[in-house]
C-alpha cells in the first residue's frame, strides 16, 4: 500500500481529521504524515527511534496499550509546540490494512468548532422536524390545519381553558352543496370553492389563540376562548354573512357561486370534568339540526345539558 492509499484509507476512517499520522503499530514506524501533524509534533525524517520518544512522551500508558492489542483508543494529552502549551484529543484507530493505524491529534479548540457544528446540525434538524410535524398537521388543499391538530393544538387550547375555568367556544361549520358544485363544475371548482371558504373563516379569525381545522371533506372547527355566549353567535352571525354575502366567482362576475352553510355553536365555562370530545360532539349535533332546519342556519347548544 503506498503513501497515497494510506491517506485514502485514514481520511475514510476518520474524515473530519486535520492532523493525520499513519504509522505501523510494530516499532511505532512512521509511514506517513499530514504537513499539520508535521508542524504539531516538529517531524521530519526522523528515525523510528526518535519517533518512537516522541510519541511515547505524548500518548499515556493506556494508548501505548492500545498500540499493542490494536484496538480503537481515545485519550488526551499535552504537548508544547513552539514554546505554548496545547490540550490535544487523541484518538487511534486501526485502519485495517496489515498493521497500520491512523493516530488523530484534534486540538481543544477545533473540538469546541466541532461542538458548535454539532450543535448548529442539532438545531437545524429540530427546525426541520418542526416543520414537518407543522406539515403533518396542515391540509394541503386550504392551508388551515388538518384533523390531527385536534390531539395537539385545540387539546393545549382546551385544557388551559379547563384549568383556568375559562370560557370556551365553538364553531362546527358545515360547508353545504359540495355535491351539486361537484356535479355543476367538476372537481377543480369544489376545491377552489373550499379554499375560499376556508380562506374566508380565516379573515374572521385572526387571533393567534384562535383554531381553524378542517375537520372533514366539508365540515370545519372553529374554536376560541374568552368569549361568552353572545359574543360567540355575533361572530358565528358575521362568518354566515360574509361568506354568504361573498359569492365565489368564476371565469366572470356574472357566473359565480353562492356559497352556503350549517353552524352548531356551543359556549360555555369549563370546569375539570369538562371534555373536548363531547363539546366536539354536540357542536356537530347542532350543525345537523340546523343543516335540517335550511340552509344558512345557526344552533345553539344549551351548555347546561353538557354538565356532567
Amino acid at each position: 500500500m503506498n503513501q497515497a492509499e494510506l491517506f485514502t484509507a485514514a481520511f475514510e476512517h476518520h474524515p473530519s481529521a486535520h492532523a493525520v499520522l499513519v504509522f505501523e503499530v510494530k516499532n511505532i514506524n512512521l509511514v506517513a504524515a499530514n504537513a499539520a501533524f508535521k508542524n504539531l509534533l516538529g517531524l521530519d525524517e526522523k528515525s523510528p527511534k526518535e519517533l518512537g520518544t516522541k510519541l511515547g512522551a505524548l500518548v499515556s500508558d493506556g494508548f501505548k496499550q492500545a498500540l499493542l492489542t490494536q484496538s480503537e483508543f481515545e485519550s488526551s494529552s499535552a504537548i508544547v509546540v513552539d514554546g505554548e502549551k496545547k490540550q490535544l484529543q487523541l484518538s487511534l484507530i486501526p485502519l485495517g490494512v496489515n498493521r497500520h493505524f491512523l493516530l488523530v491529534l484534534k486540538s481543544q479548540q477545533e473540538d469546541m468548532q466541532d461542538k458548535q457544528r454539532m450543535i448548529e446540525l442539532m438545531s437545524t434538524n429540530d427546525k426541520l422536524m418542526a416543520k414537518i410535524d407543522d406539515l403533518s398537521k396542515t391540509d394541503p388543499r386550504t392551508g388551515i390545519y388538518n384533523s390531527k391538530a385536534i390531539n395537539h393544538e385545540l387539546s393545549i387550547l382546551f385544557n388551559s381553558a379547563k384549568r383556568n375555568y375559562g370560557s370556551f367556544s365553538i364553531l362546527f361549520v358545515s360547508f353545504n352543496g359540495m355535491g351539486k358544485i361537484l356535479k355543476d363544475y367538476g372537481e377543480d371548482v369544489l376545491d377552489k370553492a373550499l379554499e375560499h371558504f376556508a380562506s374566508m373563516l380565516n379573515k374572521n379569525f385572526r387571533r393567534r389563540s384562535d383554531i381553524i381545522i378542517r375537520y372533514d371533506e366539508h365540515q370545519f372547527l372553529v374554536c376560541f376562548a374568552g368569549a361568552n355566549e353572545a359574543q360567540t353567535y355575533n361572530l358565528a352571525d358575521k362568518i354566515l354573512h360574509s361568506i354568504t354575502n361573498m359569492p365565489m366567482v368564476l371565469d366572470s362576475v356574472d357566473n359565480k357561486i353562492n356559497l352556503t352553510m350549517s353552524i352548531g355553536m356551543l359556549s360555555m365555562v369549563l370546569s375539570l370534568d369538562s371534555n373536548l370530545d363531547h363539546v366536539i360532539g354536540a357542536a356537530h349535533l347542532a350543525a345537523n339540526d340546523a343543516k335540517k332546519a335550511g340552509e344558512n342556519q345557526i344552533h345553539v347548544v344549551d351548555a347546561e345539558s353538557l354538565e356532567p
